[in-house]
């Protein structure tokens, strides 16, 4: 979900569209803590109360799902290329999208040429990197 939604968004406001995102995202686990909390005290169903509490934000992103179309780099990157270029007009809402077309079209013919990308992320060299944003994911949730 998390790169459909930069995708989706203009390019003017991906950023702010990411980081709004990961506020809510952020706010999210604070109110099931906080929920948790509270129906914690609740003796024999308390814990019934906060797994049915938490089942309705859940049942909202499953719906959500369910509706949301695929971003045109997928459609483009799985070779279907017109139902990508309908998707960017939709989203765009203007009919000249060439040039967006155009730059998706490089980045997925640039990810066709990585091979074995997996091999590449366990180099020594990247090694760092990956182990600080496996832990930030970590304390994210831990915290």
């Amino acid at each position: 979900m998390i790169k459909v939604v930069p995708q989706i968004a203009l390019v003017q406001h991906r950023g702010a569209v990411n980081i709004l995102f990961q506020l809510f995202v952020t706010i999210g686990i604070l109110s099931a803590n906080l929920v948790n909390y509270f129906t914690s005290g609740i003796h024999s169903w308390g814990w019934r109360l906060s797994l049915g509490l938490a089942s309705i934000p859940a049942c909202f992103l499953f719906i959500g799902s369910l509706v949301i179309s695929e971003t045109p780099a997928s459609l483009i990157e799985s070779n279907r290329e017109n139902k990508g270029l309908m998707g960017l007009k939709k989203i765009r809402e203007v009919e000249n999208v060439d040039l967006d077309f155009e730059q998706i079209k490089i980045a997925c013919e640039r990810a066709r040429e990585v091979k074995d990308p997996l091999k590449k992320l366990m180099r020594l060299s990247i090694m760092p990197l990956l182990v600080i944003a496996i832990m930030m994911q970590v304390f994210q949730q831990l915290t």
